[in-house]
């Protein structure tokens, strides 16, 4: 393998010595993308400081390739970013010109002066304007609170830091650009870019039109090996390198290739797309098609600009290149907003094999054709995408076609019956996966309700909506899905009994969970009586548990106690196994409030059985906080502290920002209750750090909790200990939190294992360096083989340094050098393992 490659560069030495220099790298890395996790060295990112805003860069696309023939754009464009008078930069052109991958070099240039962090938002797969902060707070990792607009959390998480967004693909939200403005007047410091075909026009607006790529002069045309230091032609050839490595700049095919570059007016796009084709043909074939065809389009459309009617040329020359059953799947793959999996290109674009065409061969095809991009998801099923300007592309063959409604048919059908059939796997082992193939699939989702209201179908929005619904709970996506949810309950079209109040379920729990209890109760009420009028006895037992929640949380315990035993008593009677753990789980939170902690054991005890073998995760985690809960009535520390550690790692698993605040401040409460003050005052202030990125408003119950809660460790440490511990929670990052307080409840466990007593520690004892950094790392719960990855030594060496340091500080577990580090300022920023 090495004499091979050594072999190919040498054979590329060669090439270069006898036909001209290829360009030099823009960057060293190939395109490394932009990283937020470590401090900036060269040319990566700082680490981002917020704790209400984790470092996050959201890029759909694969690596950025090499820039060529930027040199001058970007120093250019670096000036103008790093002036104190200039906010906003839009960088502005036709399709395909190279506008993102302009800005993120840009980025990666001035990173270093944005020490909160560069994030990138892509805006390609968003129809609606009012989808642009979602897309912002999504990014920024901001979770939506209550009532209040998105549009001031957001503000309110950027404040005044110095960070710089950048905002891609924004000309078909440019109705959203008034916000942009309000961003950059509440967030003085800072900055943005933005990539549109046309400009925001706004004051704050700083334009920056990107040229094409720089051209030879076709009437004086250079010798073949000088030909390569024209930009134009320098990525036409690396591109066709790529396909083709043997390919050579000879002085018989110069002219060809000089004379493409030039009729696809040096846009980085239709350059791609043509080099591409050279392992099919040499460049004087591709010169006679492409001539062919631009000459046509010379009178097309006078309405159309000139550089888009070359792309949209090039488009269609690489379209013809492909067999008629891949020209189909081409037009038909269109229809999916933010890609698919082979399963849902063969459902939707070929079922049946109606193309007669093997799918894994046709969709292999069209990448090695450039027309589409593999996905790398981190998952065994293949996922792939087309580039938003083909896709447009698509759409209008499938319409020239005819055939576009039955494709959007039966795109729209495959993610109602996707989204229904992970509703049912939402409940069982299998639930991280299914959230995780819904987020993969929230465009096309989003695209199929859009879809369903412009047509009027109101039984499918609701259908899909409601299915949704326990997902966009997990998830956090809380607003959205309120609105999603609005328009289906408010649309005209016809629509079962069954789908509505289906929807206005999951409405009232949306509802309750930004604090509007009335609106929830509207909701629940409504619901119920349309079950009721349909025989669903299922709905009914559904509408009474959470019109039982909501008395719960109002604190009609009579009333909650009543409503949820007749939810229970119908949902034993249909054996519904899920719908009976939660309202167990449901009816012992109101029976412990009514001072019968030892009754709401039996039912914890049985929700649990139950929840378990279900297998659903968060169902499981929700019922042991309940027995956390049960067991700090019982004045059971031990018994509190395994519960809400279990629990805590399940909420962490599944990324569930309410189970980690529920678990955070039970565990306070147990370390409070068992003289270990200090360590209650920091997880409180970290539960309160993760509660300030939610917003979500607190039941009364958790008010009340919360507030016993502060004053025992007040008391239990003094004004001044308690406020110092407090921010120090405050100052912990998320993961490393949730790590402190794994370990601290471990450390509360009745084990000599697990026992750590501060006052025993043997401080004194200096560790080395390394050992310090290995005691950081074990607190953020990295594992000997992600320690060794990261500090770039053996595994058995970072074992032997783990020993080392037992010895040292007189441990006997790892959760005990978690708590240490924590407690001895060893909280920074990880090393993060490859």
């Amino acid at each position: 393998m090495v004499g091979t490659t050594r072999s190919r560069r040498s054979s590329k030495k060669e090439r270069l010595r006898t036909r001209g220099r290829r360009p030099k790298r823009a960057i060293t890395s190939r395109g490394a993308p932009l990283s937020v996790h470590s401090r900036p060295s060269g040319r990566e990112q700082a680490r981002f400081s917020s704790r209400s805003i984790e470092p996050s860069i959201h890029n759909p696309f694969a690596r950025p390739t090499v820039l060529i023939g930027r040199e001058a754009e970007v120093a250019t464009a670096r000036g103008q970013l790093l002036r104190s008078d200039v906010r906003l930069l839009t960088f502005t052109g036709a399709p395909g010109i190279g506008k993102t991958r302009l800005a993120l070099e840009v980025a990666l240039e001035i990173v270093g002066e944005f020490p909160d962090g560069a994030f990138f938002v892509d805006l390609a797969p968003i129809a609606a304007p009012t989808l642009v902060v979602a897309a912002i707070a999504r990014t920024l990792r901001v979770r939506e609170a209550g009532n209040v607009p998105l549009l001031g959390l957001v503000k309110q998480a950027i404040g005044d830091r110095r960070l710089l967004l950048i905002l891609d693909n924004f000309e078909q939200v440019m109705a959203a650009a008034p916000q942009v403005s309000d961003l950059l007047t509440a967030c003085p410091r800072a900055k943005i870019i933005v990539t549109s075909r046309a400009a925001l026009h706004l004051s704050w607006e700083h334009e920056f039109p990107v040229p094409p790529l720089r051209l030879p002069d076709l009437t004086h045309l250079p010798p073949a090996d000088a030909l390569s230091s024209y930009p134009a032609v320098a990525l036409f050839l690396e591109r066709a390198w790529a396909v083709v490595p043997e390919f050579t700049l000879t002085r018989e095919n110069a002219r060809s290739v000089a004379e493409i570059c030039s009729r696809l007016d040096g846009l980085p796009l239709s350059i791609n797309l043509a080099a591409a084709r050279i392992k099919m043909l040499p460049p004087e074939a591709i010169l006679e098609r492409l001539q062919r065809r631009l000459d046509l389009l010379t009178g097309g459309g006078r309405d159309v600009p000139p550089r888009q009617q070359t792309l949209r040329e090039a488009i269609d020359w690489s379209y013809e290149l492909l067999d008629p059953p891949e020209q189909q799947l081409f037009s038909r793959l269109s229809v999916f907003a933010g890609g698919c999996t082979l399963e849902a290109a063969n459902a939707v674009c070929a079922p049946g094999g109606e193309l007669q065409i093997d799918m894994l061969e046709g969709l292999g095809a069209l990448v090695d054709k450039s027309l589409l991009q593999p996905v790398a998801s981190g998952h065994s099923e293949p996922r792939y995408r087309i580039l938003d300007t083909l896709r447009e592309y698509g759409l209008e063959r499938l319409a020239t076609a005819g055939t576009i409604e039955q494709i959007q048919e039966r795109h729209a059908a495959f993610f109602v019956a996707l989204a229904e059939r992970a509703e049912g796997g939402l409940a069982t082992p299998e639930q991280a996966i299914w959230l995780e193939r819904l987020e993969r699939d929230h465009d096309n989702l989003r695209t199929v309700l859009s879809w369903a209201a412009e047509r009027g179908d109101t039984e499918r929005s609701l259908r899909l909506a409601a299915a949704l619904t326990r997902f966009w709970l997990m998830r956090g996506y809380f607003r959205e899905a309120r609105e999603w949810l609005e328009a289906a309950l408010s649309g005209d079209g016809a629509a079962s009994g069954l789908a509505r109040a289906k929807a206005l379920r999951g409405a009232a729990h949306l509802l309750w969970v930004q604090g509007d209890y009335e609106g929830a109760i509207a909701c629940a009420d409504e619901s119920l009586t349309l079950a009721k009028g349909s025989g669903d006895t299922y709905g009914v037992a559904f509408s009474l548990g959470t019109l039982g929640l909501l008395a719960y949380f109002k604190g009609d315990l009579e009333q909650a106690v009543a409503l949820l035993n007749e939810s229970l008593r119908l949902a034993r009677d249909l054996s519904k196994t899920w719908l009976i753990a939660l309202v167990l789980n449901n009816l012992a939170r109101a029976t412990i409030r009514q001072g019968q902690a030892e009754q709401a054991l039996v039912l914890l005890e049985e929700s649990l059985h139950l929840a378990q073998g279900l297998g659903d995760g968060w169902l499981i985690s929700l019922v042991r906080t309940s027995l956390g809960v049960a067991a700090l009535h019982l004045a059971d520390g031990a018994q509190a502290a395994i519960h809400l550690k279990e629990s805590l790692v399940l909420a962490r698993h599944l990324r569930d920002q309410w189970g980690l605040a529920w678990n955070l401040e039970g565990l306070a409460a147990v370390a409070g209750a068992t003289g270990h003050p200090e360590r209650a005052a920091r997880l409180l202030g970290a539960a309160e750090m993760l509660r300030s990125t939610m917003k979500t408003p607190l039941t009364p119950f958790e008010r009340e909790d919360l507030q016993h809660t502060r004053d025992v460790v007040r008391t239990g440490l003094g004004e001044q200990p308690f406020e110092a511990a407090w921010a120090f929670g405050m100052a912990m990052a998320p993961e490393q939190a949730v790590e402190y307080a794994l370990a601290v409840g471990a450390s509360l466990l009745p084990t000599s294992e697990h026992t750590l007593d501060s006052s025993s520690v043997r401080t004194s004892v200096p560790l080395t360096h390394r050992q310090r950094e290995v005691a950081a790392l074990i607190a953020w719960g990295r594992t000997n083989r992600e320690i060794a990855t990261a500090l770039v030594i053996t595994e058995r060496t970072a074992a032997t340094h783990v020993q080392h340091i037992l010895n040292k500080l007189g441990f006997s577990s790892r959760a005990q050098i978690a708590v240490w580090a924590v407690e001895h300022g060893l909280y920074g920023s990880p090393v993060a393992p490859e």
